[in-house]
C-alpha cells in the first residue's frame, strides 16, 4: 500500500527493542519516505532499539532519541525535539511498554507504578504534547496507541499489564472524540501473539495444537503485520477511521475460548 497524504511528514514512534517499534519504523519510513523519529524507552532492563535508517537520499530523515517515557521529564522533551530537528510533527505511534509476570497477591504499588508509568501515563503525556503541536500546526494528524489482546482478555500473572492496555483502548476512544474536531485522527492496534525476542523461546515450543488456541491460523503475528496496520491507520485509506482497536490477532478475538 502506498499514501501521498503524508508525505514528507514527521512521525515519532516510541519504542523498546522488546517489542516491535524498531520494526514498525522502518516500515513506515520505507513506505513513504518519511522523517522517523525513534524514541527509545529506555529503562533497567531493556538495551538500547537499534534502527538503520530506511533507503534514502541522502537527507536526515531519522532521529534516535533515548529516553524514559516513565520519566514525564523525559516526556515533556521528545516532542520539542522533533519540532526543532523537523520542524513538525504529523504521526505518533505510542509504542513504548513493559510487561512481565507478577501473581496478583504479590503486587505492591512500586510494581504497579512502574508499569503504569510506562504503558499508561507515557502516552497520556506524549500524546497530548503531539496533540497540542498538531493543534499548534492547524493540519490534523494521527496518533496511533499500540494496545494488545490483553486489554480484552485476562491472563493469569499480569493483572496490571491487562489493566495498562485496557486503560490504552478506553483513552484512544476519549482522545479520539476530543481531538476529532482538530482533524487529529487517533485510533488504537492491538496484537495478539507476535514473533519478538521476547516470546521467540516461548513460542519455540509450541505444537500445532497450540498454535491453534493461539489463532485459527495455527501461527503467530509477524511484526511487520502489526506495522502495516498502523501504516494503514496513518495513511490515506483511513480519513474516516477514528476511535477504534484494530485487532492484529490472527483471530483469536473470534474464537470460543473452549477451543
Amino acid at each position: 500500500m502506498t499514501s501521498t497524504v503524508f508525505t514528507g511528514i514527521a512521525e515519532l514512534v516510541t519504542n523498546d527493542e522488546l517489542l516491535e517499534g524498531a520494526d514498525q519504523s522502518e516500515h513506515l519510513g520505507r513506505l513513504r519516505g518519511a522523517a522517523v523519529v525513534v524514541q527509545d524507552g529506555l529503562i533497567a532492563w531493556v538495551g538500547p532499539a537499534s534502527l538503520a535508517p530506511p533507503a534514502d537520499d541522502g537527507q536526515d530523515k531519522v532521529l534516535g532519541l533515548r529516553s524514559d517515557v516513565g520519566s514525564a521529564d523525559d516526556c515533556a522533551r521528545l516532542v520539542p525535539a522533533v519540532r526543532e530537528h523537523f520542524g513538525r510533527i504529523d504521526v505518533l505511534v505510542n509504542n513504548a511498554g513493559v510487561y512481565s509476570p507478577v501473581p496478583f497477591l504479590d503486587f505492591t504499588a512500586d510494581t504497579w507504578d512502574a508499569l503504569m508509568d510506562i504503558n499508561v501515563r507515557g502516552p497520556v503525556l506524549v500524546g497530548g504534547a503531539a496533540a497540542r503541536a498538531m493543534r499548534d500546526q492547524g493540519t490534523g494528524g494521527r496518533i496511533v496507541n499500540i494496545a494488545s489482546t490483553n486489554g480484552q482478555l485476562s491472563e493469569a500473572e499480569f493483572a496490571h499489564y491487562n489493566a495498562s492496555k485496557a486503560a490504552i483502548i478506553s483513552l484512544t476512544k476519549s482522545m479520539s472524540v476530543e481531538l476529532a474536531p482538530l482533524g487529529i485522527l487517533v485510533n488504537a492496534v492491538a496484537p495478539g501473539w507476535v514473533l519478538t525476542p521476547l516470546s521467540e523461546p516461548f513460542v519455540a515450543t509450541l505444537s500445532e495444537d497450540s498454535l491453534g488456541r493461539i489463532s485459527p491460523l495455527k501461527r503467530v503475528g509477524q511484526a511487520a503485520e502489526v506495522a502495516a496496520a498502523v501504516s494503514f491507520l496513518c495513511g490515506s485509506g483511513a480519513t474516516y477511521i477514528t476511535g477504534i482497536t484494530l485487532n492484529v490477532d490472527g483471530g483469536l478475538m473470534a474464537m470460543h475460548p473452549a477451543i
